[in-house]
């Protein structure tokens, strides 16, 4: 038995070559679209563990499992929340939406601030 009459696996011709990676590149862009439209990077549901994850990370600190959220983010949390996503406008007084905690004076969101500072 010589080199010749060993059979080789099955081997696309050279012109295959640049058809099928363009084939899995565009499998693999579909994939990636479907998949993002399925699931946005930005919802209200978890963002504010993305945060967390984000503050904690800065700190060096990779958590090994399900953790509370870390009291520096709860600071931010309740600072620069949004109430746009967790209610409709028609639960607050006047059924609109009140200003960001962090634009009122400190009279008049004194106390809840540094409830949550302390």
């Amino acid at each position: 038995m010589n080199a010749n009459d060993v059979k080789s696996p099955f081997i696309f011709p050279a012109s295959w070559e640049r058809g099928i990676i363009l084939l899995l590149c565009f499998l693999a862009a579909y994939h990636v679209f479907i998949y993002c439209a399925a699931f946005p990077p930005i919802n209200n549901v978890d963002e504010s563990a993305h945060f967390d994850l984000a503050v904690k990370y800065s700190h060096g600190h990779l958590p090994r499992g399900m953790e509370p959220r870390s009291r520096e983010t709860l600071n931010y949390v309740v600072i620069y929340g949004s109430r746009e996503f967790l209610h409709s406008p028609e639960t607050f007084p006047e059924g609109k939406f009140p200003p960001p905690l962090w634009t009122q004076p400190p009279e008049k969101s004194g106390r809840f601030f540094w409830r949550w500072l302390e």
